[in-house]
Order: C-alpha cells, then structure tokens, then sequence
C-alpha cells in the first residue's frame, strides 16, 4: 500500500528509500518488502508502467490473384495489426486494416 502511495516505485528503489529513512515514521524494513514481494509477488503497479510490447515479425502474404486491377492499384501495400482484447474475460482477436480502416472482431 505504501508503494502505491510514493508513486508505486520498482522494488529497489523502495527499498532504497526504506534503508536511508526517506519517509518519515514509517516502520517498514527492507526485509518485510522482501518478504511482502516473495509472499505476493510484485507490485502490479510498478510493472504496468515498465514493461512493454515486444515487436513481432512481418508476415507477407501474397493472395493477389483474382483482385480487380483497379483495387490492386490503389491498395497494392495494406498492412493488418491484430492483437487480443478480452471482454469480461471473453478472448477476442482483433484486426485492422491501416490503409482501408476496416476492422474485424472475432471471438477466440
């Protein structure tokens, strides 16, 4: 809780804190954060704002064949993102198109 209250620092900057006396009247030790973090695992807030999305590969399709010559010429290069969004739990695949804006939902 006292993380979350400084700012919801990494574990070693709060314990840092903690062993130089930063915050005043407070009795918690280096060893209870160490406790605390093996007991429930770090804190969430500290890393959603660390962490981030790692880049995937390109995947080049080309299905071409049947198009009409004029759509070809003026989406010749459409690239799709996709990721993954959960509604109540529920898994969905999402897409979208960046050149066309169309987008696709589909439930996993």
């Amino acid at each position: 809780m006292v993380q979350d209250i400084i700012g919801r620092l990494n574990t070693k900057d709060y314990t840092s804190y903690m062993e130089r006396d930063l915050l005043l009247n407070c009795c918690i030790t280096k060893e209870d954060i160490i406790h605390a973090e093996d007991i429930l695992g770090p804190n969430l807030g500290s890393l959603k704002g660390n962490t981030t999305c790692k880049t995937s590969s390109k995947v080049i399709l080309n299905i071409c064949d049947n198009l009409p010559e004029g759509l070809l010429k003026v989406y010749s290069d459409v690239i799709i993102v996709m990721d993954m969004m959960y509604i109540n739990k529920i898994p969905f695949v999402i897409t979208m198109s960046r050149a066309i804006h169309f987008r696709i939902a589909k439930i996993i």
